[in-house]
């Protein structure tokens, strides 16, 4: 189970970024991770690389329909971090964010796809 690792590690560094407050970008001068532009574009590459790192483990596994439960792990996983940010003082959940994250899931898993129907 080994190979269960890298997805794991990427969930907990996700979660562990998405619990800063607004304060903590200010103050290290990643102030342009402020915007809400940009955080929210963010969650297309971020979410689409964790949907990847899920599908890649999970076909080294010979899962049924790794496609379908690295969406389900990945976008679920993204409901869970916006849920979770209602608590979080500076932070609200969004169902855009969420809408961005299963557009890089999309994005992720369609480029992938045709590389695992060659072999």
């Amino acid at each position: 189970m080994r190979i269960l690792i890298l997805p794991f590690c990427c969930m907990v560094g996700i979660f562990a970024v998405s619990t800063f407050s607004q304060r903590i970008y200010e103050v290290t001068g990643a102030k342009w991770l402020t915007d809400p532009v940009v955080s929210n574009l963010l969650h297309i590459p971020v979410f689409g690389v964790l949907a990847f790192v899920w599908v890649s483990s999970l076909l080294k596994l010979n899962a049924q329909r790794p496609f379908m439960l690295a969406s389900a792990f990945t976008i679920g996983y993204g409901i869970i971090l916006e849920l979770s940010q209602v608590f979080i003082p500076g932070r609200v959940a969004s169902v855009t964010d969420v809408g961005l994250g299963a557009v890089g899931v999309a994005v992720a898993l369609g480029l992938f796809l045709p590389s695992t129907r060659l072999h």
